[in-house]
């Protein structure tokens, strides 16, 4: 096996600008979920659909597979104009069909649901816990801790006595 290792003059730099990287990532995320959540104005809404999608895509390993996604389509009324909303716009789409199928079962069709609108553009709205919707944390927490560790492990590379 041919083993590739950086020079740590490059090596530890790198680990550090990669975790800055990630955590970068994770405040942008958080500070953009926090702008919808301060900014966006919360709203009720009528679902109209609601319907499990699927994609077909391709795993690491060129697999095919296929990905799960909730439809949910609803209508809201703001600012004394009516306007219609998808969750196919921004919804994730994971290859855990149960997940989209949670989210579908929470919002069947008829029934009440919070959104989120733009007022700013009041055509762009988000189903207020809806996977896409907002960052899900665990993301976020994810990002921030591969960031930290990266910066973490740069820094004790770059300190420690040789």
């Amino acid at each position: 096996m041919v083993e590739f290792t950086l020079p740590p003059i490059i090596g530890y730099p790198l680990l550090i600008l990669t975790g800055l990287m990630f955590l970068g990532i994770a405040i942008y995320l958080f500070t953009y979920a926090d702008n919808i959540e301060k900014t966006w104005q919360l709203v009720n809404a009528t679902v109209e659909k609601s319907s499990l999608g699927s994609a077909k895509d391709y795993d690491d390993n060129h697999r095919p597979i296929t990905l799960y996604y909730a439809n949910i389509q609803y209508r809201y009324a703001f600012k004394g104009a009516n306007y219609s909303g998808s969750s196919a716009d921004y919804s994730i789409r994971s290859s855990i069909k149960s997940d989209a199928e949670n989210l579908v079962n929470g919002h069947p069709v008829g029934s009440a649901t919070a959104i989120r609108v733009d007022p700013a553009n009041p055509a762009s709205s988000r189903i207020v816990g809806a996977a896409g919707g907002d960052p899900d944390l665990f993301i976020l927490g994810l990002f921030a801790i591969t960031g930290i560790a990266g910066i973490l492990m740069g820094l004790a590379g770059m300190l420690k006595p040789n």
